[in-house]
């Protein structure tokens, strides 16, 4: 298995985790503070990684950002 996937599903199993475990907060901070103070290319790398994630992974980190699955698609 080549290292990205491991660190991929690792994430998505943290994604989901602090999701579950109602700290689905840390994970939308996390996100939303470099998206909301990054410069273009910032947001360029997040989009990149976001791409990369299952959708399970993007379903968890909507759901932290209290967002519908559909929209978080187009932001």
């Amino acid at each position: 298995m080549p290292r990205w996937t491991k660190s991929i599903s690792g994430g998505l199993a943290l994604f989901e985790a602090l999701v579950e475990t109602r700290q689905a907060d840390l994970l939308a901070n996390a996100y939303e503070e470099p998206w909301g103070k990054g410069t273009f290319m910032s947001r360029k790398y997040i989009n990149s990684s976001l791409a990369r994630l299952r959708d399970r992974g993007k379903k968890a980190l909507a759901k932290a950002l209290g967002v519908k699955f559909e929209d978080f698609e187009k932001r």
